[in-house]
C-alpha cells in the first residue's frame, strides 16, 4: 500500500507500506532515495487522479435519484470508464 507521510505510525497487519522517505533534519537524501520518491509519487499521483475523478463524478457520494432506463448504466458505465483509465495508466507506467 502506498501511504503518505501525513499517516506516519499507521500500519495494517500483513500489509507491505510504501512510504516516500523525509529528509532528516539539517541533512539532504541520497540520490537513490529521491529516486525511489519520485517513482512512488508516480504511482500515487495515479491513485490520487482516480480517486478526483469518483470525487468529481459523486460516484460515492450521491444516491441516485434518477430512474430513467439507461441512467443506472450509464452512471455505472463512468465508474468503469475511471477504473479503466486507471489501469491503463498504470500499464504505462
Amino acid at each position: 500500500m502506498y501511504q503518505d507521510t501525513g499517516f506516519q505510525g499507521f500500519t495494517l497487519a500483513g500489509v507491505t507500506i510504501l512510504q516516500p522517505k523525509k529528509k532528516p533534519r539539517g541533512k539532504e537524501l541520497t540520490p537513490e532515495e529521491k529516486e525511489d520518491n519520485r517513482l512512488m509519487s508516480k504511482i500515487r499521483i495515479r491513485i490520487e487522479h482516480a480517486i478526483g475523478g469518483v470525487k468529481r463524478y459523486r460516484i460515492v457520494k450521491d444516491k441516485i435519484r434518477n430512474w430513467k432506463q439507461g441512467f443506472r448504466e450509464s452512471h455505472g458505465n463512468v465508474l468503469r470508464i475511471t477504473q479503466f483509465q486507471v489501469e491503463l495508466q498504470t500499464v504505462a507506467l
